[in-house]
């Protein structure tokens, strides 16, 4: 027993019999095996009775909590929830045992399921077989299926079994896994295992450092030039060091650990596994800062985008006030240029005024274009080319040099003259033409100039200014207007 005696040199340094409260150390999952003190020194030496041949996994109490019989974790939570053969009472979660789809109604392991499929055969009732709906209690009394069978690789009894490729045998499907030269096919149904007769016949043969039989295969220590050999249930059901560990490639490698290097081994994995959490808590961590950059840059492009919409409207609308400012100035300019046109046309009306006989022709054109339906503004603009003169009236004469008194400026007064006598008919056109409600009265009405009382002019500006004055005043020297006079 090499095992028994590396615990007896070691001086227990390395405990991993059950612990007082019966759970292997660093976890509430219950262990097998008991402890000696050699020379009063306590040792930690895990030793299987053969009363303890048994998969404890696979054997629990109602109240105690329940382990996968293939992975030996108990977190179970959808897709990969705990189930439970209504045989046996194994359980196992479904990606360990490859079940896809939790059963509605009741779910038989492999063994259990293949005997009583042998036994309906046999012509035999359910009731017979086994009864529907039995309690966990109830369930222990029950014989035939995973507990009437045996694991190729190990004495252990009970567990979660699976048959091999050629259906000659049937394996725990833990020990397949941690045998290097066995595998799991994962096909549809049970026999699934292939490599186990490529397991050499020296493990065979050899004895189990923990339970001393050598029934069944053992695996070395995972350790480099570790002498101890065991089966991988009896490593598990003592609290040895089991583990998974996928390489570069991440092709899983299963690994086991005697009692001498289990500990420094699970801490060291309990240390990298920590650095590793850290490390993807440091990147899922980066990640998230550098999505929330991304996120933030985004949104700040998206809100660049939209002042950048909002600025082409404004720019736009800028582009669009512009030119409604420079068409308004241009009709405030046309506005101007049509009001000083049609100052000049009344002011030159109004000059024309003054003579009787175009008057006379102004009215009776005026009358008869009433009669076509013209307006006002359309009157003027059809006989405004015939009217207005280009030409300035006669220059006033030029006084002779023997009377240079004429080119001396006198002050003079405006002075109402004594209104001149006309026909009939030429009374009729002043009296239209000084009519407030024709056009041409109000045109004179309107464009009235400002006439001033007193004046500086010389006699020929006093005639000038005088023709173009209305009927009835003229510019008279100071000394010709009578003092008598209002």
């Amino acid at each position: 027993m090499a095992q028994r005696q590396a615990l007896k040199m070691k001086g227990g340094a390395v405990p991993l019999s059950m612990s007082p409260s019966g759970t292997s150390p660093g976890s509430n999952r219950p262990i097998l095996g008991r402890s000696t003190t050699a020379h009063g020194v306590h040792i930690g030496k895990p030793l299987l009775d053969a009363e303890q041949l048994y998969d404890v996994l696979a054997q629990r109490n109602e109240e105690d909590e329940s382990f996968c019989a293939v992975c030996g974790d108990g977190y179970s939570a959808e897709p990969n929830m705990i189930i439970f053969c209504d045989r046996c009472d194994v359980a196992v979660h479904q990606k360990c045992y490859d079940v896809k789809d939790v059963p509605q109604h009741e779910w038989l392991c492999w063994p259990c399921k293949e005997y009583e499929d042998l036994e309906r055969a046999k012509g035999k009732t359910q009731e017979e077989i086994r009864p529907l709906h039995m309690l966990p209690e109830q369930r222990k009394k029950l014989c035939g299926g995973s507990k009437d069978i045996k694991c190729l690789l190990c004495p252990l009894k009970y567990g979660a079994f699976r048959k091999t490729t050629d259906g000659a045998a049937w394996v725990h499907q833990t020990c397949a896994m941690w045998h290097p030269e066995a595998y799991l096919s994962h096909t549809d149904g049970p026999n699934v295992v292939e490599g186990v007769w490529d397991i050499p016949e020296k493990r065979f043969k050899t004895e189990c450092d923990i339970c001393g039989l050598t029934d069944g295969a053992i695996v070395p220590c995972s350790r480099a030039s570790c002498p101890y050999v065991f089966h991988v249930l009896c490593a598990r059901n003592c609290g040895l060091y089991l583990t998974v560990q996928p390489d570069a490639q991440g092709i899983p490698h299963h690994k086991i650990y005697c009692s001498l290097h289990s500990k420094d081994e699970q801490e060291k994995d309990s240390k990298a596994l920590a650095l590793a959490l850290t490390r993807q808590e440091q990147k899922k961590d980066k990640e998230s800062r550098k999505k929330a950059a991304e996120e933030l840059k985004k949104k700040e492009i998206e809100a660049l985008k939209t002042k950048e919409v909002d600025y082409s409207k404004l720019k736009a609308l800028r582009v669009t006030f512009e030119s409604l400012r420079v068409l308004l100035d241009q009709c405030k300019r046309r506005e101007r240029l049509k009001k000083l046109h049609s100052q000049a046309i009344f002011a030159s009306f109004r000059e024309r005024m003054h003579d009787p006989k175009m008057a006379l022709e102004f009215i009776d054109e005026i009358q008869d274009l009433k009669k076509e339906g013209l307006s006002i503004s359309g009157i003027i603009e059809r006989i405004w080319p015939h009217y207005v003169r280009t030409t300035t009236d006669a220059a006033p004469s030029v006084p002779s040099e023997g009377h240079p008194e004429e080119h001396s400026k006198k002050k003079i007064k405006l002075s109402p003259t004594t209104t001149p006598r006309h026909s009939s008919q030429t009374k009729g056109v002043l009296h239209k033409l000084n009519d407030s409600r024709t056009f041409t009265g109000r045109v004179q009405r309107r464009l009235k100039p400002k006439i001033e009382r007193e004046k500086i002019l010389s006699s020929s500006e006093a005639e000038e200014l005088n023709r173009k004055l209305p009927p009835g005043i003229k510019y008279v020297p100071m000394d010709q207007i009578n003092p008598n006079m209002p």
